[in-house]
């Protein structure tokens, strides 16, 4: 995976560069392989599905779930890259290219970091506070969104696209009735509600149906990363072609496994002790 990363600035960082088109197929053929060990098909025993049957079943699905755990993987080789955590990065990433060629796809995406402080000077001079209490109902909250981010997706077919769905689309954007670079992209899965574009993109593609056609029309922000298009108001000719939905996973130590990777013994316990410890420091933030 070729890679290149550059902080702008003490709370805004860049990586560029591109997702190989052997990532992709390597990943792909890691899933179809993993699948055929655990689906139930008729006529088969489980683990004894062929390859090829899998691949013409679930090629589709497969090569979206790749795409998706490849730009997991591009993500966190940028977190390398710039030496920082996912926790000292404030919201989502912003995805500014993301071009799907015959060699596989070219990426360049924003992340804003949790500004450094050095408050040794000034700690005499805080008065003292008392911390911030978290409720049950907002750790289970928050546990609900996991559990739904990691659940299965799938195919709907009998309504509009609503929040919280994902989208696949294809997008082009103009400035000036002239598209610009970077803004063009072909099946590419979007979850509204996710904020992953600029302010008001995901919201004007609720309500479509699969097959609409529809123009959008946005405001750049005066400080987005890109200087030719900061402050620019853009149109976007929208494409939808598919609706599908996540059904939960349980939520339990299989899911605290899942996020908390680096914990062997992770357990759901420990999991809500994480994110009671992150609100009460996103409280603390605010005040």
């Amino acid at each position: 995976m070729k890679i290149q990363t550059t902080k702008n600035d003490a709370a805004n960082a860049l990586a560029s560069g591109v997702i190989e088109q052997k990532a992709l197929d390597s990943k792909a053929a890691s899933l179809t392989q993993k699948a055929a060990k655990t689906l139930h098909i008729d006529g088969f025993r489980k683990g004894k599905v062929p390859v090829s049957i899998v691949r013409t079943r679930y090629g589709k699905q497969i090569a979206e779930d790749a795409e998706q755990e490849v730009i997991k993987d591009f993500i966190n080789e940028a977190f390398k890259e710039l030496g920082v955590k996912e926790e000292d990065t404030l919201g989502s990433p912003m995805f500014l290219k993301f071009d799907k060629n015959e060699n596989g796809i070219d990426v360049e995406v924003r992340f804003a970091l949790r500004p450094e402080f050095d408050v040794a000077p000034a700690k005499g001079a805080v008065p003292s506070f008392d911390a911030p209490s978290v409720s049950d109902s907002e750790i289970d909250e928050q546990l609900a969104k996991f559990a739904k981010n990691y659940g299965e997706l799938h195919d709907i077919t009998d309504r509009a696209l609503q929040e919280g769905d994902v989208a696949n689309i294809d997008f082009e954007g103009f400035v000036d009735d002239k598209a610009f670079e970077g803004g063009k992209a072909e099946g590419y899965n979007l979850e509204i509600g996710s904020k992953a574009f600029i302010p008001g993109f995901e919201e004007q593609l609720v309500g479509m149906r699969i097959g609409d056609s529809k123009d959008i029309s946005v405001t750049f922000p005066k400080d987005y990363g890109a200087q030719n298009l900061a402050g620019k108001d853009a149109r976007f000719a929208i494409k939808l072609h598919s609706i599908k939905a996540r059904t939960p996973v349980p939520i339990d130590d299989a899911l605290a496994k899942q996020l908390l990777p680096k914990d062997e013994d992770a357990s759901l316990q420990q999991l809500k002790d994480r994110i009671k410890a992150q609100i009460a420091r996103d409280k603390k933030a605010k005040r």
